[in-house]
Formats: structure tokens, sequence, C-alpha cells
């Protein structure tokens, strides 16, 4: 029988651990596939500036709930309340982990919040908030957002992000 665990195999697990496992940082999980960039923009890391944020992004993986998702894990990184609800306008079945000594010390299941406030566009063109510097917002409720101006509805798949 021929043996499994060569130094090549041993460094390509070394490797694979380096980048996938964590020792303090975070996990967003369930992110629909091809959506992780646009999370990854949304919370600034494509613009880390000071402290260059170690980062593994996989994308179109295998899930067991979905046909796809994405992962998106982020070294020595907290995450606040209004971060994960960006989240949420993005990836609204999303988790974030927070990893600390190589163990997950906190999952967060992702939730639109009830009120939504500058962070989305109104769709309908003739919105005071598109013509004026109003702050947006949105009332959500069963996944459509409710224009708090303007008063019309929207799915959350018709808006954009500002």
């Amino acid at each position: 029988m021929e043996k499994k665990n060569t130094i090549e195999e041993k460094a390509k697990v070394a490797k694979v651990d380096k980048i996938f496992r964590l020792r303090t940082g975070i996990v967003i999980d369930h992110i629909p596939a091809f959506k992780s960039f646009e999370v990854v923009e949304l919370l600034g890391l494509d613009h880390p500036g000071e402290g260059n944020a170690v980062m593994a992004i996989g994308v179109n993986l295998k899930s067991k709930k979905h046909t796809a998702k994405d992962v998106i894990k982020v070294e020595n990184m907290r995450i606040c309340k209004e971060e994960i609800n960006k989240i949420s306008m993005i990836a609204p079945r999303a988790t974030v982990s927070m990893i600390r000594d190589h163990k997950i010390k906190d999952k967060i299941r992702v939730k639109i919040p009830d009120v939504v406030e500058g962070l989305l566009k109104c769709p309908n063109h003739n919105c005071v908030t598109n013509f004026e510097p109003v702050k947006t917002k949105f009332h959500h409720n069963s996944g459509q957002m409710k224009c708090h101006f303007c008063e019309k509805s929207f799915n959350l798949t018709e808006m954009k992000l500002l």
C-alpha cells in the first residue's frame, strides 16, 4: 500500500491552513455566489490602508443549503453591527463568525434591519432623495423595502447601494 502523507502533501495542507485557518478574525459565510467582491468593497476591504488585512475569498463553493456560496475570511478584523447591517443588503442569509484563538467565539445570522438609513438608493426617479441632499430611509417588511419619503415599495433585488 502506498503511503499517502508525502512531504508535498503535508506542505499543501500547511499552506491551506495558513490561508484558511484563522487564529483571530471574522468569517462571513453563506454569501450568494459571486457576491463576495461586493461585500469586500462595501466593507472597505478593497482599500485596507494601514494594517493591510490578510484575506481569503472563496467563490462559487459548494453549499449544502443552496446551490453555491461565497465565503470571506479576514485575519485580525472585528466587525460592528453597522457593518453587519451593510452585509445584509447584499447577503441577507449570511452568517458572521468571530474567531478568537482558532475557535468560534460568536456567530451572528445576518438580518435585514427594520429600518435602513443611508445605505440604499431609491429606485423611484421622482423620489426627493434623488434630487435633494436627504439621507435615504427605508422600512423593511417581508423582503420589501418601502421608501420613507415616496412611500413606494421595492424588492431588495431592485435596490442599489449608495
